[in-house]
């Protein structure tokens, strides 16, 4: 079982580049949709987790949903279980979080110096040098990966 733990944590490192560069491209110095011709909602749960002032978005809610649904590609190689969406999920999430983490060191409008309270005003909370929803996010891929590698 362990033996997929490189490829896992490749295709997770590669996907989130190109989708952060991709980001990039499309959104610019303009972060969390900010300029896009998009639909914008305030939902309670998304504003509880992510803070309240975090709008969700139609560009959002596509990115997330193209990602999710491409890497559930996967079972048509292999069987659908459990442990093996436990996997998925987990790997969804490591690309999402990496993916948002890149789009800041990779965006020439920012870089790691600027990833910071400070400038980056769409994510409203921060514990320390992160975004809250990172050690949420982080929390809940340990969890997921775990269940998919132990059961």
């Amino acid at each position: 079982m362990m033996a997929f733990l490189p490829l896992y944590f490749e295709i997770g490192v590669i996907v989130a580049i190109f989708f952060a560069l991709l980001e990039i491209q499309i959104e610019g110095k303009h972060g969390w949709a900010k300029k896009l011709p998009t639909w914008r909602k305030q939902f309670w749960l998304f504003n509880r987790i992510f803070g309240r002032k975090k709008e969700l978005t139609g560009y959002h809610v596509s990115m997330w949903l193209f990602i999710f649904s491409m890497l559930h590609t996967a079972f048509i190689f292999a069987p659908w279980t459990l442990q093996n969406e436990a996997l998925v999920f987990s790997l969804y999430i490591f690309i999402t979080l990496s993916e948002d983490f890149l789009w800041f060191v990779l965006n020439p409008a920012f870089g790691l110096k600027k990833f910071s309270r400070k400038y980056v005003t769409w994510h409203p909370k921060w514990l320390g040098p992160l975004p809250f929803q990172y050690y949420l996010g982080i929390m809940a891929w340990v969890a997921l990966f775990w269940f998919g590698i132990n059961y």
